[in-house]
């Protein structure tokens, strides 16, 4: 049942925003309902795996420091230009298409018992978590050619 529910969660994450923003519905609101359940979800989940004894501590706690900046640096940008929202970066984004990844591999790997990745290389997928996280950042603390960097897509149709 763990990877029907992993494949739903992420089919829907991933087409969410995709029908929001053809349809023209985008909003502040859903992107911050988006991100909430985003992290709420990846972070019950390593965590639950850091309860079995699969992932270390370090990887949900790597994950939850680099989203804490995310929003703080987000809200601090925000009130400095008065526009208050999310400001995405694209490692950040990266890093979060990575959870999940990581997150499917383990559903995969230990939930539905096919141990096909080694322990050994899993911990070396473990390592991988706080340098993106890490990453993420640093970005945020980089100087950039622009005073506040918005990722948006523009509808497609």
């Amino acid at each position: 049942m763990a990877p029907v529910v992993f494949l739903t969660v992420a089919a829907s994450d991933f087409l969410d925003g995709r029908v929001a923003r053809y349809y023209g519905a985008e909003s502040r609101a859903g992107r911050i309902f988006d991100h909430s359940a985003d992290i709420a979800f990846i972070l019950l989940t390593f965590g639950m795996y850091v309860g079995r004894g699969v992932a270390p501590w370090w990887v949900p706690a790597s994950i939850a420091l680099s989203f804490g900046v995310y929003v703080t640096d987000s809200l601090l940008r925000g009130r400095a230009s008065g526009d208050v929202h999310l400001i995405g970066s694209r490692i950040g984004h990266l890093g979060g298409v990575m959870n999940y990844a990581l997150i499917g591999v383990l559903v995969f790997n230990e939930t539905a018992a096919l141990h096909w990745i080694p322990d050994a290389a899993l911990n070396v997928v473990f390592l991988l978590v706080p340098i993106y996280s890490g990453a993420a950042i640093v970005t945020r603390f980089l100087p950039t050619r622009e005073p506040i960097a918005r990722i948006t897509r523009a509808p497609r149709g």
